[in-house]
């Protein structure tokens, strides 16, 4: 398929939001233990939820690294490195 152009500032976004979005699921799986359930109650794919927890339980010097621009990565590198 085609790939878009994409700006760092869109890149950067992106990144906050995925883990955005790791940090509420990791919470929501400290709870109740299952990623299944939270897949259903999030109306996303099982592997979706599976990708954002493996996000979630980075080494926090990667997670800064990446936070503070250190480590440059796009959205589908930081899945990659998960």
């Amino acid at each position: 398929g085609k790939s878009a152009a994409i700006s760092i500032s869109d890149n950067n976004h992106l990144i906050v939001r995925a883990f955005a979005r790791a940090f509420k699921y990791r919470k929501m799986y400290e709870k109740c233990g299952d990623y299944k359930s939270i897949a259903k109650m999030e109306n996303t794919s099982e592997s979706s939820v599976y990708r954002h927890l493996k996000l979630a339980y980075m080494h926090p010097d990667t997670v800064n690294a990446i936070m503070s621009g250190t480590l440059q990565c796009s959205v589908d590198k930081l899945f990659h490195i998960s």
